[in-house]
């Protein structure tokens, strides 16, 4: 049981792991694999507080993004400030997010203009292979979509 006494910087070591890599969050987590950290009556989410506690305050509307992508890592080097935009296109670049539209993901649009480079394939031969639209697969041979992904 801890000390009432301790300070909230104190509470929150006795709920992660240190390692070479990851400091992983082994306290409470929600669905998504997120630490939760509860101290005098406030409730945190544990990669925030991390970064509270090493340095200093989040700006308003800001998020606190991983470079690691582990939810439950909790060390302020692997923690990066970011907004929603900039989550979003982490997301993308590291695979985790395809639209329930598309059937394209980071990997089929780097293999689409890698082979529309090297001119070995015509766009609707892409199209079909890939089981888009001829549309689809100009728009990211051009850049216009997944401007993103490189």
């Amino acid at each position: 049981m801890l000390k009432k006494d301790l300070s909230i910087g104190e509470h929150f070591r006795a709920f992660f792991s240190k390692s070479e890599g990851c400091w992983n969050w082994i306290g409470g987590k929600d669905k998504d694999g997120y630490g939760h950290f509860r101290h005098a009556s406030h409730q945190y989410r544990a990669p925030r507080l991390a970064w509270m506690l090493a340095k200093g305050p989040i700006p308003s509307g800001s998020l606190v993004l991983h470079r690691c992508d582990n939810p439950s890592c909790v060390r302020p080097s692997h923690l990066f400030i970011g907004s929603r935009k900039d989550n979003s296109r982490d997301m993308i670049e590291k695979g985790r997010w395809i639209s329930p539209t598309t059937k394209l993901g980071p990997d089929e649009i780097r293999d689409i203009r890698s082979r529309d480079r090297n001119g070995r394939h015509f766009i609707r031969d892409l199209a079909q292979e890939f089981g888009v639209s001829i549309s689809a697969v100009y728009k990211v041979v051009t850049g216009d979509s997944w401007k993103d992904v490189q």
